[in-house]
Order: structure tokens, then C-alpha cells, then sequence
């Protein structure tokens, strides 16, 4: 209703800013003008004038008018409200100047208007300043117009004023204005009516929306109300939110957009006779703002008649019917309808099972939902739900009130896949029984009778049973649960005694007292069908043992003491002594698994359960070992074994370490850490008995780091399988980070080695060294597993050679030779391996290489096996001056014209060691060859030295600044160097018991000839110098 005018340029300004532009007659609305304190409006104007517009009962505050004026020119300026409103007007003060010539001001006055537009007030300039103006001045309204500086219930100010003289711009202000309580001309729109349909299209049956697109309008922004007029209100029913009336309707006055919202939403229902093809309904709306209205009647609805349809169709309850109950369907329509009978029943097709039915109608007529009803026949079943056929009216007739016939077509028919049909007895599908496995005291053997059907069982008279036969005894599984489902429970629970290793049998199903009944009271028979197989299904077993009576195959039921394959709960024992040892080709499961000292197991698969290794420690000595399974820890150990105890704590069990400080680091009470696979411990019992190592098993390829030490580069390794593994494969297969293809074993009282001339299988839990060229991995391949068929915890295979033996008292110590063809007398990497490095016994021997010889002290020697009489081999010897040494020699498989003779050099004798042994008292320490040689002759004659100087050898280092003489048994001999050309470079007296080191100068490198003159002749040699 209010409508308030605004401009383009309204400026704000803080204090007197002035801003020449220039414009026309201009209009300018002013809302909160400042206050009577502070706060300036600035207008700048020519002096065409402005118009000031007060807007919304605003206190209207210290405008500033400013005219600026270039040549004559008149001013004229109106300040008003709503032309009905008044207040009060206060004017203080106006300034000019400075004028730049002579300015005159005239016909300056300020005229006063009521609401009526009558002047109530005129005030006029005096005449003593409308004279020329060459001053500045800012002088009181009261002083220059001789008034009082306010004026009382003013609608409307007019201000005038003429200046001329100068050519110049000059500016006049009126400063100060107050023009209090004045309100905006009032300006009221008529609101509009807009998106109407005319047209509109809807069944008789059915609803429309008339005004979905229609707008309401009003640019004042006033609340609207509206009416609606039917052309006749029997045509049809409007409803809808705020709606009041039932003809002609209304809707309170709200807001615009609230109106627009709830004449769209209005529904119209066409109610009057159907008979018509179609009929047309206007509408005509009335919207009023409170002053203005606007009217629209181009809203038109024409209804049709159509068939009555089927909307939906109830179905009967979820349940199971059964003889005797009924099955009622609900066909609901869009409209009432009436049902003619005479000429015969409507019905409607169902089919229960594979069986057609009919439900025939039965109440409804005249109303939109008819009754249709089909009730059950002994034999009707149906377990998946009915299904809902066709309706039809069999010779009757249904139609609407204008006589139109239904359509019979079924639409949105409830689901009546729950709607099941039940006048038949229940069997039994079939009967789950215990899954394969051993059952043990106290454990469940649960059976599951399945039947075709939901089973109420009541035990009120008795529990019903299974019988179940367990080896040759009948006992009785008790129903457990499952009532009210296809599924009933049946439970026996094992007891002590119950034994069956070929599988239980199932008896009969008796009710014992007890009903078992389905949801319609129908007994269940009790024949049990496709009962599942118990042949697996076994009772008792605890302990299962392997015989290998058949071969290695872990799923043969024959090479089991109870002729089964073990359970999965089963615990397994694997003894020793056995021809078969159980290899698992597929993923196995058992709850425990004991391998005996001696007997082995090979998974190819995955494994589940704990395997425990038992290795025989016959004796107290320490033994090397090595945990055949992952898992296993030094607290495990220290707890699990009465262990050695020694000095300050210290227990018999020491890891081994190859750096700088002790070599064995004993383990106390206290001691934890994983014995990572691979690694080897030494290991002490208090008693003699076993080494016991549980964890799980190893099924792949096993990778261990060994290092080179500060102190040694050897590593105390094991075999991490709980099978045998070969000792040349294994060597073989790590032989670029080793520094020989060679084992060293401990076998109680002396390190044994192995290499390819005498490998062997090492038996699970075997620990032993090897020599690390470098810091890298060794690989256990898993392929290199095998059975054994005896414990060959060091086991070889036997080749031509020597075990040549020393002993001293109670200590013995050996050095081996063999004689495999393609070997040299030089060195051969797989085949000679040196002592081991850590032993420091006071009584070791070796022999060393016949060619080439660097001075390896070697535990095992190979040389070819032929020209036997023409290898001379050299014997080393650490022992003490004084001590009694006994040598002997354990020969095999040489060939059987030829002897073993030992020669000392020093006492120039021979024995025949295949003999008899050979004692000899040493006269120095010994710890190097040169006394002692090892000959294999014919055994029709002895060896003889043709030459005295043969067995004797002199050679450099690599590296050094000596010369070695071996084998020189004399006083007084020489040693000469000369070079190329002849000339003798140097020389020294030497005497020597069979090893000898002499210091040579430093001399240019190169080859130089050498000569060792003693009693038993010259030796020529060459040497070369780095």
C-alpha cells in the first residue's frame, strides 16, 4: 500500500563535503537523516532545483542544500511528506560566498505548506541581504529573515531564491534543516491473477489439482485472501489447507506466496452424475489485498466417465492353512460397485500347489471392496505360496453407479508367497550328521533331521531319540532343539569307554513319548531319508601312530595303527625303527605331532598343529643342536630341560658367536630370545635323555645369514627340517658363500668333518659349522629333504679310504683320506677340507696336499684312485714333546693287494698299519709334518726310499717372507738363493726336525732359484718373490 520513490545519486557525507554536479529537477527520498547532533546531508544542485521525498515517519535531519551557480539563475527546492502528515520545521542558518565578483540576491523566501496545501507561513529575506553579496556570510535564519527559526505542522516546504551579477560559479548553502515526524506519499497496487488453465481433463473416478499453475500477485507486498465460486457447487467437492466453505470457499487473508502455495495444492473431486460422456466445471477466484481485488475465471475442468478398475487386491494372512480354514482375497475397486448374482457367482482362480481352485464371491455389493473366499480341501498343498489367477464374472454382472461394467483385470495383488497350504503329514528330507573327525570324551555328536516342513515338538510325555550304534553299542541321541523349524537338533555327548575307528551308524527316529507334529497338527513321519555318511565319523581316538606298513603316503589308512588317517584332533606319534616314514602330499591338521630320535616327517603342504621333535642326548657330553621346527626359544629350552649347570650360572646351553670375546655364550635361568630356524646351539643335559623341541613346521625354503666374524668366520648352523638333509647337496648349493663345500660336526669328543668325498644325511636336529667366505645367506632348500630308514645323525656312504688315527691316553683324534677317481693330488675344493679352525685340543692330526701344498692342515685329503704306490702322503702332528702317541688306521674298501705303511722319518721305520698300530715317544713338540708319511703298497713288498731326499717338500708361501722346509730330518744342511743369472743372492744353515720356516731378505720380485744341500742330498726348487 505504501510505495516510497527512490533515486539514483543519494549521497552520504560526514560534515560540509560538497560535490558540484550538474543535473536536473531531481527527487531524493531520505530515510534516518543523521540525528539532531551530528550526521549532514549534502546536495549539490543547479539551480533548476530538487524535490526531497521524507520517507517511513523519519525524523528528517540537518540536510546542507547547496546551489551552485554560475550565472543568474533561480533556485527552487521542495521538501514534503504523504500530503496528510505534519511536523515541524527548524531552519538555523545559510552561507554564501566567497563571491569572486558582485553578487545580488533577491526574491529569496522560504513558503510554508498544511496538509491541505494551504500556506500557513512565508518567510522572506530582508532586504539588507539582497543587496550585492561580496562577503562571505553565514548568518541565522532568524537574523536574515527576521522569523523565528521553527514552523508547526508543516506538510510541505518550498524554497526559492534568484541570483545574479557574477559570471562566475558561486554556491549558496541552506544549512541545518529539521523537518520532524513527516511520512511518504501513499501509493496503493491491485494485485493480479495470473497462470490459470482452462481445459483441464480428469476421470469421474478420479482428482485434479485446478489452479497447479496459477500465481498470486502483489506489488505492495500485501497479504491477500481469496474466494472460490463453482458454476455449481454439484458438480464436485474442493478440499484442501485453509480452505473454509463448502461453495462458494474461502481462504483468509496471508501472505502472497502462502495463498499461491494453497490454492495450488486445492483437489477437485467431480461428484455428480456419471452418466454424461463429459462435463465442464469453471471456476471463477477472487483475490483482495484489503483495498483492491482481482478476478479470474478462466479455470475449467471437464470430467469423464469412465469403467470402475481395480486398484488392488487384499490377500489372505501370511500362514499356513490347512482343512477346513478359508482363504479370503478382498478385491478392492476405485469406485463402489454393484454385484448381480442371477445369472451366476463371480469367482476368482487360485492355484494351491499344481491344483486350480475357486474363491467365490461372498459379501460386498455396493461398495468398492468385494469378498471372494476359497476354503481348504483335505490333500491342498502349497509350500511356496498360492498364486492369485484371474477374476470372472461366471455370469453376473458388476457395475458402477452409472451402470458401467468393471474391468476385471487384477491389479497390485498382494504377495501370497507366504500364503501356504498345508493338509499333508511331513517327512524327513534327510539328516546331517557330525562332520568328519575323531570325537572324544565329553565332545558332541550333533545330527540334524531335516523335514520338508516346520515341526512343533513337545516333550510334555517324552523326548524323542535317535538310535546310534558306536563300535558294538547302542546308544540314544536326545532331541535338543529346533521346534518350530524344518530343523531338529538330536545330541549325544561322548563318554569314557565309547570306541569306534570305522564310523558310527544311525538307527531309527522314535517319538519316545513326545509329539512331532507340523503348524497343522499333522503328525511327522518318522522314516529317516538320506541320512549323510558316518563312516569318517570315529569316537575315542586319542593317540594315532604311524607304522608305514604301506609307504610313505600320510593319507594311507593303512600304515596307521588303527587303520585310519588320523583326525584332525588327533595326537600323532611317529617312532623310530621303521622302514616308512610319513611324507604329507596335501595340507594336514592334527592337534599334536611327537617324531621320535631317528624317524623323520616331510609336509609338502601347509601343516596345522604343534610338532614336537624328540632327539636322543645318550650321553652328558654337549651336543650340537638345532631346532627341527620354527618357534622355539631359549626360555622354552632352559624350561622345558634339567640342563648342566656350571659356573656362575651358567647353564648347558650356549649359542655360538664368531666375534671377538668368548666363542660359546652360556645361557642362565634368566636367558630368553627365538632360536631363529637354521641356527645350532650347543647343548649340555644334567642326565642323559632327549632334547624335546616343539614349534611348527617348516614347509618351505629356509633362509639363515651367517656372517664373517672379527674373531672367526665360522657359523654354528643347523638343519631346520624334521627330516634328513644331505650334507654335499646342501654344501654344494651354498658353495659360493662358504669358503669350502665343508661341514664340521661334533660327535662328543672331537670335530668330525664332511665334505662331497664323505657326505651324509644330517638327521633333524643336527647343528653344525660352516666357514662364511662372506656376510650373505644361506639357503636350506626344502627340496633336499628325505627319509632315512636308521639314524644316520652322521651317516656316509662308504668309498675307498683311510681314517688314520692318533691316540693319547683317553684322547683320540682322526684325519681322513679318500680315493675317488677324477680327484688330483692338488687341491680339490669339494673334496679336501681343512681342520676345523675352532678346534685347540693339545692332540690334533692332518695330512697335507702332495701338490701344490700352501700348508693347509687338511681333516680330509682326496686323491685319485690309482698310481696308489706313487702317492706319499704327508702326516701332520700337534702334540706335546714326551707324549706317547699310538697311531692306527681304519681301512675300507681299498683294493685288497695293497697295504698302509706309516714311516717315521725320525726313528726310520715302517709299519704295516693294517696290521697293527705303531706307538712312538715324540721327542719335540710337534704341530707341522716332516716325521711322518702314509704309503699304500703292494702286500707282497714293502716301500723303500729310493731316494733319501723323497717326502721331503720346500715352498713359499703366497705372501710371505719365508721359506717352509717339510720332511728334512737333518743337522747342519744349507739353504742357498740365486738368481736367473746365477749369482747367489743369499744362504743360511738350518738345522731341522721336519719343519723348518726361514726368514729371507727382501729382495726384487721376481723367479729365483733355490737349493737345499743336506746329508741326505740336494733338493733344487723355484720360487717366486712379490
Amino acid at each position: 500500500m505504501k510505495q516510497s520513490y527512490f533515486i539514483s545519486y543519494i549521497l552520504f557525507f560526514i560534515y560540509s563535503i560538497t560535490i558540484n554536479s550538474s543535473f536536473a529537477q531531481t527527487t531524493y527520498t531520505f530515510s534516518a537523516l543523521g540525528s539532531s547532533s551530528n550526521g549532514f546531508k549534502t546536495i549539490t544542485t543547479s539551480p533548476s532545483g530538487a524535490n526531497i521525498i521524507v520517507s517511513d515517519n523519519m525524523t528528517f535531519y540537518n540536510p546542507i542544500i547547496t546551489v551552485g551557480v554560475s550565472s543568474t539563475a533561480s533556485f527552487t527546492c521542495t521538501i514534503k511528506g504523504d500530503g496528510v502528515n505534519t511536523g515541524t520545521f527548524t531552519f538555523d542558518d545559510m552561507l554564501w560566498g566567497p563571491f569572486t565578483g558582485s553578487r545580488t540576491l533577491t526574491n529569496t523566501q522560504i513558503v510554508f505548506k498544511d496538509s491541505s496545501g494551504n500556506t500557513i507561513d512565508t518567510w522572506t529575506l530582508s532586504a539588507a541581504y539582497q543587496a550585492l553579496l561580496s562577503f562571505d556570510s553565514e548568518v541565522s535564519a532568524k537574523t536574515i529573515f527576521g522569523e523565528t527559526n521553527s514552523v508547526a505542522n508543516v506538510a510541505e516546504v518550498i524554497i526559492t531564491a534568484d541570483l545574479d551579477g557574477s559570471s562566475n560559479s558561486d554556491n549558496i548553502e541552506f544549512k541545518n534543516i529539521t523537518l520532524s515526524s513527516i511520512t511518504a506519499p501513499v501509493i496503493n497496487t491491485a494485485p493480479v491473477i495470473g497462470g490459470t488453465s482452462a481445459g483441464q481433463s480428469v476421470n469421474d473416478n478420479s482428482t485434479i489439482a485446478p489452479f497447479s499453475s496459477i500465481t498470486t500477485m502483489d506489488a505492495d507486498d500485501d497479504n491477500l485472501s481469496a474466494t472460490i465460486t463453482l458454476d455449481n457447487d454439484a458438480k464436485g467437492i474442493l478440499t484442501g489447507t485453509g480452505l473454509s466453505g463448502s461453495g462458494p470457499y474461502t481462504i483468509a487473508s496471508t501472505t502472497p506466496t502462502d495463498l499461491q502455495s494453497k490454492l495450488r495444492a486445492l483437489s477437485f473431486n467431480p461428484t455428480d452424475n456419471r452418466t454424461a460422456t463429459s462435463e465442464t466445471t469453471t471456476f471463477t477466484v477472487v483475490i483482495n489485498d484489503g483495498t483492491t481485488d482481482d478476478t479470474d475465471n478462466t479455470t475449467t475442468v471437464i470430467s469423464n466417465a469412465v469403467a470402475p478398475t481395480v486398484s488392488s487386491v487384499s490377500v489372505p494372512a501370511n500362514a499356513t492353512y490347512v482343512t477346513g480354514q478359508n482363504l479370503d482375497f478382498t478385491v478392492n475397486f476405485n469406485e463402489n460397485v454393484t454385484v448381480n448374482t442371477t445369472g451366476g457367482i463371480p469367482q476368482i482362480a487360485i492355484t494351491i500347489g499344481a491344483t486350480t481352485r475357486q474363491a467365490t464371491y461372498i459379501s460386498g455389493s455396493g461398495t468398492s471392496s468385494l469378498v471372494f473366499r476359497h476354503t481348504i480341501l483335505t490333500g491342498d498343498l502349497d509350500t511356496d505360496g498360492i498364486a492369485v489367477g484371474s477374476l470372472a464374472a461366471n455370469g453376473s454382472t458388476l457395475k458402477d453407479a452409472g451402470g458401467k461394467d468393471a474391468n476385471l483385470t487384477l491389479n497390485s495383488i498382494g504377495s501370497t508367497a507366504a500364503v501356504l497350504v498345508d493338509a499333508v503329514s511331513p517327512t524327513v528330507t534327510s539328516v546331517s550328521v557330525p562332520i568328519n573327525g575323531n570325537y572324544l570324551t565329553g565332545q558332541n555328536l550333533d545330527f540334524t533331521v531335516n523335514f520338508d516342513e516346520n515341526i512343533t515338538v513337545n516333550t510334555t510325555g517324552g523326548t524323542p531319540q535317535i538310535a546310534i550304534t558306536i563300535g558294538a553299542t547302542t546308544r540314544q541321541a536326545a532331541y535338543q532343539s529346533g521346534s518350530g523349524t524344518s530343523a531338529l537338533v538330536f545330541r549325544y555327548t561322548v563318554q569314557s569307554g565309547d570306541s569306534d575307528t570305522d564310523g558310527i551308524a544311525l538307527g531309527t527316529l522314535a517319538a519316545n513319548g513326545g509329539t512331532l507334529k507340523d503348524t497343522a497338527s499333522n503328525d511327522a513321519v518318522l522314516t529317516l531319508n538320506s541320512v549323510g555318511s558316518t563312516t569318517n565319523v570315529l569316537v575315542g581316538i586319542g593317540t594315532v601312530t604311524w607304522t608305514g606298513s604301506t609307504d610313505d603316503n600320510w593319507n594311507t589308512a593303512s600304515n596307521w595303527d588303527l587303520n585310519i588317517v588320523p583326525p584332525t584332533n588327533a595326537n600323532v606319534v611317529v617312532p623310530s625303527g621303521l622302514s616308512n616314514y610319513p611324507t604329507a602330499y596335501s595340507a594336514v591338521t592334527f592337534n599334536s605331532l611327537t617324531i621320535n630320535s631317528g624317524a623323520s616327517f616331510i609336509p609338502q603342504s601347509t601343516v596345522t598343529g604343534t610338532v614336537t621333535y624328540k632327539r636322543s642326548l645318550p650321553t652328558t657330553l654337549w651336543y650340537l643342536v638345532s631346532p627341527p621346527v620354527a618357534g622355539e626359544t631359549l626360555e622354552d629350552i632352559i624350561a622345558n630341560h634339567t640342563l648342566a649347570s656350571g659356573s656362575g650360572g651358567n647353564l648347558g646351553l650356549a649359542p655360538y658367536s664368531n666375534i671377538t670375546g668368548p666363542a660359546w655364550l652360556y645361557a642362565q635361568s634368566g636367558s630368553t630370545g627365538t632360536i631363529t630356524n637354521g641356527t645350532g646351539v650347543s647343548i649340555k643335559l644334567a642326565t642323559p635323555g632327549e632334547a624335546s623341541i616343539s614349534g611348527t613346521a617348516n614347509t618351505s625354503n629356509i633362509v639363515k645369514a651367517i656372517t664373517t666374524g672379527s674373531r672367526t668366520n665360522y657359523n654354528l648352523v643347523g638343519n631346520p627340517y624334521t627330516s634328513y638333509i644331505n650334507s654335499a647337496n646342501f654344501a654344494a648349493a651354498n658353495t659360493a658363500i662358504l669358503t669350502s663345500e665343508t661341514i664340521w660336526l661334533w660327535n662328543g669328543t672331537q670335530y668330525t668333518t664332511r665334505n662331497a668325498a664323505n657326505p651324509i644325511e644330517i638327521a633333524p636336529g643336527q647343528a653344525f659349522f660352516v666357514e662364511a667366505a662372506a656376510s650373505n645367506n644361506l639357503i636350506f632348500a626344502f627340496s633336499n629333504q628325505s627319509h632315512q630308514n636308521s639314524d644316520t645323525f652322521m651317516k656316509q656312504e662308504p668309498i675307498p679310504s683311510i681314517e688314520l688315527s692318533v691316540e693319547n691316553g683317553n684322547t683320540k683324534r682322526s684325519t681322513q683320506v679318500f680315493y675317488i677317481s677324477g680327484k688330483t693330488t692338488g687341491y680339490d675344493r669339494s673334496y679336501d677340507s681343512k681342520m676345523f679352525g675352532e678346534d685347540t685340543s693339545g692332540l690334533a692330526i692332518f695330512t697335507e696336499l702332495l701338490t701344490n701344498n700352501q700348508g693347509k692342515q687338511l681333516a680330509i685329503q682326496t686323491l685319485p684312485n690309482n698310481d696308489y704306490e706313487n702317492m706319499i702322503i704327508p702326516v701332520g702332528l700337534r702334540a706335546l714333546s714326551g707324549k706317547e702317541i699310538t697311531f692306527s688306521a681304519d681301512i675300507k674298501n681299498l683294493p685288497d693287494n695293497l697295504n698302509v705303511y706309516l714311516e717315521d722319518k725320525v726313528n726310520n721305520t715302517f709299519t704295516n698299519l693294517s696290521e697293527k698300530e705303531y706307538t712312538v715317544t715324540l721327542n719335540n713338540n710337534s704341530n707341522s709334518t716332516g716325521q711322518f708319511y702314509l704309503h699304500t703298497s703292494a702286500k707282497s713288498s714293502s716301500p723303500t726310499l729310493p731316494n733319501e731326499t723323497k717326502g721331503i717338500e720346500l715352498f713359499k708361501p703366497k705372501n710371505s717372507q719365508v721359506i717352509i722346509v717339510k720332511g728334512l730330518q737333518s743337522k747342519n744342511a744349507t739353504l742357498k738363493i740365486f738368481s736367473l743369472s746365477g749369482k747367489q743372492v743369499f744362504d743360511t744353515v738350518i738345522n731341522s726336525n721336519g719343519y723348518s720356516e726361514i726368514s729371507i731378505p727382501k729382495l726384487a720380485s721376481g723367479v729365483y732359484l733355490v737349493e737345499l744341500v743336506s746329508d741326505l742330498g740336494k733338493i733344487p726348487a723355484k720360487i717366486i718373490l712379490d
